[in-house]
């Protein structure tokens, strides 16, 4: 048997638990998408660079004062770290199902042992 005082103290516990994953896993996921959005916005911008109209002249300037060296470089940065913030996005989501199962498990227990 569990004491009301404990049980109210490990319910307490395994909600803040529950909060804390659930914000860190909606920061994660926030980031993540910033992140492929930059991204998108990136690849719009070289691909601004290649639009027919522009000719040839446009291309070899910006390559000469090094936007689209600049523009290369970020997108490869970019596409670097997304699979490290994606894997940080899943490590977190599986912590919030396991601050939920945690907080199921302790309420079916302290609930079986309640009268």
């Amino acid at each position: 048997m569990t004491s009301p005082k404990t049980a109210a103290a490990l319910e307490k516990l395994t909600a803040i638990k529950r909060q804390k994953a659930e914000q860190e896993m909606l920061t994660l996921q926030a980031e993540l998408r910033r992140m492929e959005d930059s991204l998108a916005a990136l690849g719009a911008d070289l691909s601004g660079l290649d639009t027919p109209g522009a000719g040839a002249d446009m291309t070899a300037l910006a390559y000469q004062q090094g936007r689209l060296t600049r523009l290369i470089a970020e997108i490869r940065q970019k596409q670097a770290a997304l699979p490290g913030q994606q894997a940080a996005a899943d490590a977190a989501r599986e912590a919030l199902k396991r601050a939920l199962y945690s907080e199921d498990q302790i309420a079916r227990l302290l609930g079986a042992s309640r009268p």
